[in-house]
């Protein structure tokens, strides 16, 4: 999740963190809704978030925290907590969001993950997680709770189109070769950022977000909320911007050779298209023209998709990196075993790995790619239900927006319920949810479908309000007093 680095990669955080802090102050000095500035300021960190670490770090914890950190989100939210506590609207908006079952069944499923520490072999990795997951809900109550109007949410959907924009183009030169690949990582991931295939070794570009996955997984939800956006939304132009995002998002999985959150979001647009078509949202014209740009852009991109299919599925070294992740879930399902109930320990994956592991690994040290299977590992049965109710507490809201004839909640219920699929198909051969970046952008994401939902109550009582006092406006239109005074 985190990793330390040094040298140059180290002058350049040091360098964006001191531009954009001094981009915040002016932007809060001059800018009237600050909560909103500070909203925009979380999104943006994701793209290179800058780390303090505190006490031992444990740089072989892949799937979790590997210390007790300081992160420049976490700043930047703290900020937002202090305007939005002086506001003098904090406690009234949390009570009220804490009202709704998506709000406060996170805080039971990280409840639920407090059984394994008795099982935990590293009660400090125990800790770490869950003051890190206490930060990941802090941010899904501050987008959630605080977001008020349609205004932020649209400004907070661009934020994420500009870092995609901004993403790809960090893709293109680390392509191309001009910004080397080991310029914006550590050597604890260099391992990752090439493919090899039958003939050659290609490159994995990954964005300034650590991991060619990582950046994979950022992009197609990214895809999918703009997808929806282009399918919900009224104007054309809007619509065509949406889609021009998408496919810079889709380019970039490719680029990356990022298997997994292809896998996912294919199908994910596909259902979304579906849901759309079903809602009358694609025209005839639409279909004749979207048919026939596929087919141009297949043929243009044969070469690369060509490209990706040999390095991802082609290539005989295909077997064995699917025999190396069967055996990581294989190691998944022995500890499963031995704990169902409760598991081994929050956080202790990698620390319990040695216990259980009964030949010689591929790919050894990392984790079950397999998110539940690695959830259940370490949390039990009992913290596996506490993720998936939070699942089924996010998709019931999206659903809800989804029947909404509001094309911007529409667009939004479509996108929880295509993150939510992605993450659901995607996450079977990943623990890209247990990652910092992923994290950050769902969580966001899933706080904005709330203040949707939040928005379109208000929303909904004010046109009540609005009617009743219509209806109590005295009239004189058939008023017998006033017809005979006319008289």
């Amino acid at each position: 999740m985190i990793f330390a680095a040094g040298g140059t990669f180290f002058t350049i955080l040091l360098a964006v963190a001191l531009a954009t802090a001094a981009a915040l102050v002016l932007a809060l000095i001059l800018v009237r809704d600050r909560p909103l500035v500070l909203m925009v300021a979380v999104v943006a960190t994701i793209t290179l978030p800058v780390h303090k670490l505190f006490g031992p770090f444990y740089e072989t914890t892949y799937s979790g925290a590997p210390g007790l950190v300081l992160s420049s989100t976490m700043i930047v939210l703290g900020l937002l907590y202090v305007v939005w506590m002086a506001g003098g609207t904090f406690g009234r908006e949390v009570l009220r969001a804490l009202r709704r079952p998506a709000f406060w069944i996170p805080l039971v499923a990280m409840l639920l993950t407090l059984p394994s520490v008795a099982s935990a072999r590293n009660d400090f990795l125990v800790f770490a997680q869950f003051v890190f997951m206490t930060f990941i809900y802090l941010l899904f109550l501050a987008i959630g709770a605080r977001v008020r109007t349609r205004r932020q949410v649209v400004v907070l959907l661009v934020t994420f189109g500009v870092i995609a924009v901004f993403e790809a183009g960090v893709v293109v030169l680390q392509k191309a070769g001009l910004l080397n690949l080991a310029l914006l990582t550590s050597e604890a991931t260099t391992e990752s950022l090439s493919r090899a295939t039958d003939t050659e070794t290609i490159g994995r570009p990954f964005g300034t977000l650590i991991h060619p996955v990582f950046l994979g997984i950022t992009m197609a939800m990214i895809a999918v909320v703009m997808f929806s956006l282009a399918l919900y939304l009224q104007r054309t132009w809007i619509r065509l911007m949406c889609l021009g995002v998408v496919v810079v998002c889709l380019a970039q999985i490719l680029l990356a050779f990022a298997r997994g959150p292809l896998i996912g979001v294919a199908p994910t647009l596909l259902v979304l298209l579906i849901i759309g078509a079903a809602h009358h949202r694609v025209s005839a014209r639409a279909w004749v023209t979207g048919i026939l740009a596929v087919a141009i852009a297949l043929i243009a991109l044969s070469p690369l998709l060509m490209s990706f299919y040999d390095a991802n599925f082609g290539s005989k070294r295909v077997s064995l990196e699917v025999d190396s992740r069967t055996q990581l879930n294989d190691v998944g399902w022995r500890m499963i075993d031995a704990s169902p109930l409760v598991g081994l320990g929050l956080n202790n994956y990698t620390q319990m790995l040695a216990d259980y592991i009964e030949e010689p690994l591929i790919f050894a040290g990392y984790p079950a790619h397999n998110l539940f299977i690695l959830t259940t590992a370490e949390t039990g049965l009992v913290g596996l239900a506490g993720l998936l109710a939070v699942g089924v507490a996010l998709a019931w809201n999206a659903i809800g927006l989804l029947r909404s004839r509001d094309p911007l909640f529409r667009a939004m219920g479509s996108s929880m319920l295509g993150i939510l699929l992605l993450n659901l198909i995607a996450e079977q051969l990943s623990y890209s949810m247990r990652q910092e970046v992923p994290l950050l952008t769902f969580w966001i994401f899933a706080g904005l479908t709330m203040a949707c939902v939040r928005i379109r109550e208000d929303e909904a009582r004010a046109r009540g309000a609005s009617a009743g006092a219509v209806s109590r406006e005295p009239t004189t239109e058939g008023s017998p007093a006033l017809v005979g005074a006319g008289a």
